[in-house]
């Protein structure tokens, strides 16, 4: 199954493997092989995200790693299955929205320094009362440490584009608030 959404101008498509065609290959450009509501079957990719000419794939393998911390971290609520569907489908929207998030601040060029990574990640394990402690925390997120600062990078390149687009609306006027009441 395909679906397809829409972000600030930018278009993506989302392929959820486990249909029946094989997947076809990728041209770059505006036009892609693949159709809104086209069966796809290629057991090796969980999530496809096609935005102008890049495209990300979220691998079978580490979506069901993300499926398998989960699981680790909180069984009770992976039991219930129609929590867990939902949980699913939390991790193909939680990649596809991060790719579009990439997409839209490398065309803002928002670029977050490593630095600002660095003092983030010292901030977080200051927290902690040692590094024992951290590094149990990392191991209970099945993390490490460079996840956990790439983590804090989409965190930070969030947070930059959202000050942009917010520096750039403008407020509404009354008459605007008047409209949406």
């Amino acid at each position: 199954m395909i679906k397809h959404y829409t972000a600030a101008g930018t278009f993506a498509l989302m392929v959820i493997a486990g249909c029946s065609e094989p997947l076809p290959e990728i041209q770059s450009g505006p036009s892609h092989l693949f159709e809104v509501g086209a069966p796809v079957n290629n057991s090796a990719i969980a999530a496809l995200v096609v935005s102008d000419s890049t495209v990300d794939t979220l691998a079978s393998e580490q979506f069901n790693a993300n499926l398998i911390r989960l699981n680790s971290m909180f069984p009770d609520v992976m039991s219930d299955p129609e929590q867990a569907s939902s949980i699913r489908r939390e991790i193909i929207k939680q990649f596809v929205v991060e790719r579009l998030l990439q997409h839209e601040a490398a065309r803002r060029g928002i670029e977050v320094d490593s630095a600002a990574v660095a003092t983030r990640l010292d901030q977080h394990k200051q927290s902690f009362a040692g590094e024992e402690e951290f590094q149990e925390e990392l191991e209970r997120f099945g993390q490490d440490e460079s996840e956990l600062a790439e983590q804090f990078r989409s965190e930070l390149t969030r947070s930059a584009v959202s000050r942009q687009v917010e520096d750039e609306t403008p407020e509404p006027s009354g008459d605007d608030l008047e409209a949406f009441r």
